[in-house]
């Protein structure tokens, strides 16, 4: 996709106009105003808060890069040499899709999936409640894209979601945010009270029983949106009693996706443990030669000046261990491996491999030996493991995918959009919360007469200013450092003077603290991107189910920027 820095509409992949907000532009308040016609408009990762220097690199500087990745995201080339790189075994392609029959009865992909040539395209997502952040959709429909334009090109091809249930934090998963008709945050709790919901619980999150849904709650929440009462019963058909986390969150999911088909898969499937117990035994065995390489492959990263997203030590092994329901931390230990005072060697752990549960590391390694993966979708965090992880692909799997980052996306409305042409900000400019966001909304409320004073004032002074600077120096030359340290602080006085008339406009006009309100509820809730804050169900209750089929229609797979969507 093209984009471009100044405002000027650019052309898509598909023919549209995109333009990039990036930057304040003469051209703004027609941009604003054109939104309603577009589709979207790009906005480069290097404005968006919290973007690592490692991602930035990935999809704008690859050649930083190429050292710790075998194929460049955004070549066109690359996924045809991943693809022609895999030598997957008859005997486990029949033996995942039988496995993956049982979870996906009836899928076409399946038959699909079952024929010599076709690889996968691999996504995931822990199974958060009630979906998950929004990105979760991003992802699956990133690659259901990606699967289409690879069968375009002449490479069959599936695209599967992980469920990655075995993973053990509730309290990461155990909640969702959702915004109500004002944009107006608010998280959603799973009940607690159970011994599953104590906060202690080391049993993987996706088998635990989900807790009664507060039907009420989300009535309330969803009472001013459009199809609140469509998303509240959505919820309710899927979160119902009897489903685990895993099962609640892929019915969903899949009801949300409509006709965006995936494959999904549930690792902690009898069927999967048992196809996976190959690798994992190896996995075992090799560890003495694999836990340096990946320690040094992290130092490596960090030495070119990058962040390693896991921290590794010597004692730090790549398993945990499934038993009675619970997922046990293993550590690496006089040459086996331990979990408190309970010690297994090598040998018993590797005869026990259809009970090890991979970490974050080894995962993407597991999940690309049941499935020909040629190309892998996922956020900044995945692309960071992955480099880590290179070590592990080359000695037990002798391949790698492609790792393609999933297209993101931030929902504007219409309110919003004539929020930012009325007050004159970009989307950046809403990457900032409270009385600073406030105050940036107020400084353009400012009386036209008074603000054209202010700046008279100022252009006077620094006049003046500049006269006495140039006097003093003529005066004594030792004086230039004072006059110097003068002029900064009276200016800034100027600007501290702007700053409280700005914060006084905004305490007087409820409407400017209500726009802000809104702009940063919808945009940068919680000083946090919308995508990674909000579950998609909200976006549904406002703007209805045609907004999954709105978003694909904007996802490109060789997209490098983040894409502001108008809903």
């Amino acid at each position: 996709m093209l984009y471009t820095d100044i405002g000027v509409p650019g052309v898509s992949p598909s023919g549209d106009a995109v333009w990039n907000l990036s930057k304040p532009s003469s051209a703004h308040s027609h941009l604003n105003r054109l939104v309603r016609r577009m589709e979207s408009h790009c906005l480069r990762h290097d404005r968006l808060p919290g973007a690592s220097r490692l991602l930035l690199d990935y999809v704008y500087r690859f050649e930083n890069l190429s050292s710790f990745y075998t194929y460049a995201p955004y070549d066109p080339d690359s996924a045809r040499r991943a693809a022609e790189a895999i030598q997957f075994p008859s005997e486990r392609r029949r033996g995942i899709v039988q496995a993956l029959s049982v979870q996906n009865p009836g899928s076409p992909l399946l038959e699909k999936l079952a024929g010599e040539g076709t690889v996968a395209v691999a996504t995931g997502q822990q199974v958060g409640y009630l979906g998950g952040p929004a990105y979760t959709v991003y992802k699956a429909l990133t690659a259901v894209r990606v699967a289409e334009k690879l069968e375009a090109s002449g490479i069959p091809a599936v695209p599967v979601f992980w469920l990655a249930s075995e993973d053990h934090d509730l309290e990461e998963v155990d909640h969702a945010w959702l915004f109500d008709g004002c944009r107006e945050p608010l998280r959603y709790q799973a009940k607690a009270g159970s011994a599953e919901h104590d906060g202690n619980s080391t049993r993987p999150v996706g088998s635990l029983p989900i807790p009664p849904l507060r039907r009420e709650e989300l009535e309330r929440a969803f009472a001013d949106l459009p199809f609140g009462a469509m998303a509240t019963a959505l919820a309710g058909e899927t979160y119902r009693e009897g489903q685990t986390y895993a099962q609640a969150f892929r019915e969903l999911l899949e009801r949300m996706l409509g006709s965006h088909r995936l494959l999904f898969l549930d690792p902690l499937a009898e069927e999967i443990r048992t196809l996976a117990a190959p690798l994992l035994a190896r996995a075992v065995e090799q560890f003495p030669v694999l836990s340096p390489r990946v320690i040094a492959r992290g130092a490596a990263l960090e030495k070119a000046g990058y962040h390693t997203q896991v921290h590794l030590e010597a004692e730090t092994s790549f398993f945990f261990l499934l038993s009675e329901g619970e997922r046990l931390s293993l550590k690496a230990r006089n040459g086996g491996f331990a979990n408190g005072k309970r010690t297994w060697s090598a040998a018993d752990l590797a005869a026990h491999a259809a009970s090890i549960s991979p970490n974050a590391l080894l995962r993407p390694v597991l999940q690309d030996y049941l499935l020909p993966t040629a190309c892998l979708v996922g956020g900044g965090a995945e692309i960071a493991y992955l480099a880590q992880s290179a070590p592990l692909y080359e000695e037990l799997l002798g391949r790698e995918p492609v790792f393609l980052p999933r297209n993101g996306f931030t929902l504007v409305d219409g309110k919003a959009v004539r929020y930012l042409d009325r007050y004159g900000l970009t989307i950046p400019d809403c990457f900032s919360t409270g009385q600073v966001f406030e105050e940036r909304l107020g400084r353009t409320r400012i009386p036209t007469e008074l603000k054209s004073t202010m700046a008279s004032s100022v252009s006077e002074a620094e006049a003046l200013l500049d006269r006495l600077r140039r006097e003093l120096l003529a005066f004594d030359p030792t004086l230039a450092a004072a006059a110097e340290r003068s002029r900064t602080r009276v200016l800034y006085q100027f600007q501290k003077l702007e700053r409280k008339t700005a914060r006084e406009v905004a305490r007087r006009e409820v409407r400017v603290r209500a726009d802000a309100h809104y702009l940063s509820g919808l945009i940068y809730p919680g000083k946090h991107l919308q995508e990674r804050t909000y579950s998609f169900l909200p976006f549904l209750a406002a703007y209805g189910t045609g907004v999954v089929d709105l978003i694909y229609a904007g996802t490109h797979e060789h997209c490098q920027d983040h894409h502001v969507l108008m809903v």
